[in-house]
């Protein structure tokens, strides 16, 4: 008996190569190799590489063509309708702002799901200001949202925008950890006092510069504290010279090492600091950290908001608070038995979005699109 088909289209902001820039295409390749116990998987992107060895399935690759940035965008969204009558079984989207779906959706007959994993059209217009793609962020948006069947969403705030914004129906499933490797990493590691950790993207909106500033007051009190900088973005230079203009020779950057070593720094690490300033979806981040019970301090912005019950298994400060930032920090490394106990707390609140538990019933709502029975909403 042959198995149903679910074709898998990255959107040009989750493109293979993109994920493998930033140490996260092993990651994707584990999900797509679970979809593929289950269904023959086709996975179309922008990429003009074909990575079928690399995922072990097959890869329709992109069409190439113009280097410059919109040209790109759009010759992958003009070739995507030519191959949209090939495309069978059920559609998996991963990202908002493909605008052409609509045509995709009529050309293939395929029912469709779009994942909408955080508030695109918003932050992009929170990056780009007036200029021509934050203008152009909201239509995409709508157009890739609108041919939706079914739009999954991570978090309960992203859901009800989803339904009050675009009248969608929606799946709530959150993002997963892959639990059974991080404890495999955490018994290589002991948890190391005063040692406080970031992971993610250096790009503003996430807040690092107001971290250094926070560190300045830790320091004060906590000499012989140290911050490991996970990540690679394009504010590492003038984060760098913030730190060295602040005298932080305690705060190293690593740039983009390979999962295994961010996740032994958060089983190291006895505070983990997520400092937002705008918002998240479902930090994969936040959560492997909290998986790798390491007390976290975060900023309190939907997203984290929904993750971290303050002062159970973490602290919410307000975003872009500089000196509640550092006491949070300085009250958890002053009181390391406080500091292990929201650690704990913090694993046994992971341990409902492991990989087995989220997985299976994301295969179990795409099955129910192709056979078109009715559908109950999951919630993480």
């Amino acid at each position: 008996m042959s198995r149903p088909v679910l074709t898998v289209i990255q959107s040009t902001h989750a493109s293979l190569a993109g994920l493998e820039s930033v140490g996260l295409l092993e990651r994707h390749r584990q999900l797509l190799q679970a979809y593929a116990r289950e269904f023959e998987v086709h996975v179309y992107s922008s990429d003009a590489a074909d990575y079928s060895s690399v995922l072990g399935l097959r890869h329709h690759s992109g069409p190439g063509g113009p280097r410059r940035f919109f040209l790109r965008h759009l010759f992958f969204y003009l070739w995507l309708i030519g191959q949209a009558p090939g495309m069978r079984g059920v559609i998996k989207v991963f990202g908002s702002n493909i605008p052409t779906l609509c045509l995709v959706r009529a050309l293939s007959r395929c029912p469709m799901m779009v994942t909408y994993q955080w508030d695109y059209a918003r932050q992009t217009r929170m990056n780009e200001g007036r200029r021509w793609k934050g203008r152009l962020a909201p239509f995409l948006e709508r157009m890739a949202l609108r041919p939706a069947d079914l739009v999954l969403v991570t978090t309960v705030w992203l859901e009800e925008r989803v339904r009050l914004l675009y009248k969608k129906e929606t799946v709530l499933l959150p993002n997963w950890v892959d639990l059974e490797r991080i404890d495999e990493v955490a018994r290589a590691w002991d948890r190391e006092d005063d040692l406080i950790v970031f992971a993610g993207r250096l790009h503003w909106s996430k807040g690092v510069d107001r971290l250094l500033e926070s560190f300045v007051g830790v320091l004060w009190h906590r000499p012989r504290a140290r911050l490991v900088i996970c990540g690679e973005g394009e504010e590492r230079r003038d984060l760098e010279a913030r730190r060295d203009a602040l005298g932080l020779a305690a705060v190293e950057f690593l740039g983009k090492i390979p999962q295994a070593e961010v996740l032994a720094w958060m089983c190291r690490a006895s505070v983990v600091v997520l400092p937002t300033l705008t918002m998240e979806g479902h930090a994969k981040s936040l959560i492997e950290a909290m998986a790798c019970r390491a007390a976290c301090v975060v900023s309190n912005v939907p997203g984290n908001s929904e993750l971290i019950r303050t002062g159970e298994d973490g602290v919410l400060v307000s975003p872009g608070d500089v000196e509640a930032m550092a006491e949070a920090i300085r009250s958890l490394l002053a009181d390391p038995s406080r500091c292990r106990r929201m650690g704990v707390e913090a694993g046994r609140a992971a341990a409902g979005f492991g990989f087995a538990a989220v997985v299976p019933r994301e295969m179990a709502v795409l099955k129910s699109l192709l056979t078109g029975s009715p559908r109950s909403r999951s919630r993480g």
